[in-house]
């Protein structure tokens, strides 16, 4: 294990004394919510508990060396003292992604550009790899920093972090922005995922579903995102063809460079990316590395020939949305779903409701009646379907349209 002795710290521009430090730690943390992370955001916090009179306040930058080598900046948002031990938690500059953006568009965007406009706003150098896409209003307009770029985490298949020389950097799914081998430290394997050799892809702003490849259950990737197309799914099978991924739990690896990002690990030829890595800063630096047991959620994955069918049942031609209008439809008239019409419902009296525009092959609904507080039944064309979604704090989502028997 190699002894590092020259990691340097300095808060609000003012020299840490190491010899008063007591702990330090580093973690990089991807939200995996229980899934196979294709999307999202590596967060960084850094935690330092140290003796001495130093002021610190909040928003202090902390700047961390290592060897000469410069981690990503740092900015203090939790602050106790007891004693004389001042305990600090800071954060990188994902954080400030939280923020609403501020400006407003009426037309497509060119995501690079766009893209790198606003992470100079929220203090970053720059933006580095973002996938080359057209960001519309809608997913722009009223949305905060964050959900704009997972937009088009979801669209790429992949995540950001903040590297450090503080870029917001995207990497695609399955690449990693350093890797360490094993060579101490102890290992634990766990489930694995892979190899992939097929996509299933879900619209989540139309609820159509595209697949590429053929697999089974574990070799097949799920993603999902609101700008998914059928071309970007084909795009994305090919380019995870093949790739596999591991859960593990990694402990005691030692580090000789400022890891960021998400970290990678080769043991014997095999490679473990992890989705959380802690960083010790004690006397040596190591780190305790993993990703948790792999699952997914327990959708039925639709057959092929059902990919085909859309919401084309009886005379329906278009893709039910909800969005701050209410319940609509939109119709397919462009690659694009959202640069499409919408027609939406329109109420006549209690728990009926008529369909206003809406392209049905010329048919309009006789009747859209009020099941539930999440379900509606649609009368059309001879034939009924059930509307039906779910509530989730006041945002309606997955919603679905079947046709009743």
């Amino acid at each position: 294990m190699t002894v590092f002795s020259n990691v340097t710290v300095t808060i609000g521009g003012q020299s840490v004394d190491m010899e008063n430090v007591g702990e330090m730690v580093l973690i990089r943390q991807l939200d995996t919510r229980g899934k196979l992370a294709v999307c999202g955001f590596v967060d960084s916090e850094l935690r330092l508990k140290m003796r001495g009179q130093l002021s610190v306040a909040p928003g202090d930058k902390i700047e961390v060396f290592m060897d000469g080598m410069r981690f990503a900046d740092h900015y203090t948002d939790s602050i106790s003292r007891k004693g004389d031990v001042v305990s600090i938690r800071a954060h990188d500059l994902m954080r400030r992604t939280a923020a609403r953006y501020e400006g407003e568009v009426s037309t497509g965007q060119h995501s690079q550009l766009f893209v790198e406009a606003m992470a100079l706003s929220c203090g970053f150098s720059g933006a580095r790899g973002t996938p080359l896409m057209t960001l519309y209003p809608s997913d722009i307009n009223k949305r905060t920093v964050r959900q704009i770029l997972m937009t088009v985490s979801e669209y790429g298949c992949g995540v950001w972090y903040c590297s450090n020389g503080n870029t917001l950097t995207f990497t695609k799914f399955g690449e990693c922005s350093d890797e360490f081998t094993l060579s101490d430290g102890a290992l634990y394997i766990h489930s694995v995922k892979g190899p992939v050799t097929a996509v299933t892809a879900e619209n989540t702003a139309t609820q159509e579903i595209y697949s590429a490849g053929t697999g089974s259950r574990n070799s097949t990737l799920l993603i999902s995102g609101a700008a998914l197309t059928r071309e970007r799914t084909v795009e994305i099978a090919s380019e995870t063809a093949g790739m596999t991924v591991r859960s593990f739990y990694a402990e005691g690896v030692g580090l000789d460079v400022p890891a960021e990002g998400l970290t990678a690990f080769a043991s014997e030829g095999v490679r473990y990316t992890a989705y959380r890595t802690e960083i010790h800063f004690e006397g040596r630096v190591y780190a305790n590395a993993r990703t948790e047991d792999i699952f997914e959620d327990d959708r039925e994955l639709p057959t092929a020939a059902e990919l085909d069918k859309k919401l084309v049942e009886g005379r329906l031609y278009g893709a039910a949305v909800s969005d701050g209008e209410g319940f609509g439809i939109v119709e397919e008239i462009s690659g694009d779903i959202r640069g499409s019409k919408r027609h939406g419902f329109s109420p006549v009296e209690d728990n009926v409701t008529r369909f206003d525009g809406a392209v049905l092959d010329g048919i309009m609904p006789d009747r859209v009646e009020k099941i539930s507080d999440t379900a509606r039944r649609i009368v059309y064309g001879g034939s009924a379907y059930r509307l039906t979604y779910s509530d989730q704090g006041g945002v309606k989502t997955d919603i679905r349209l079947t046709r009743e028997e």
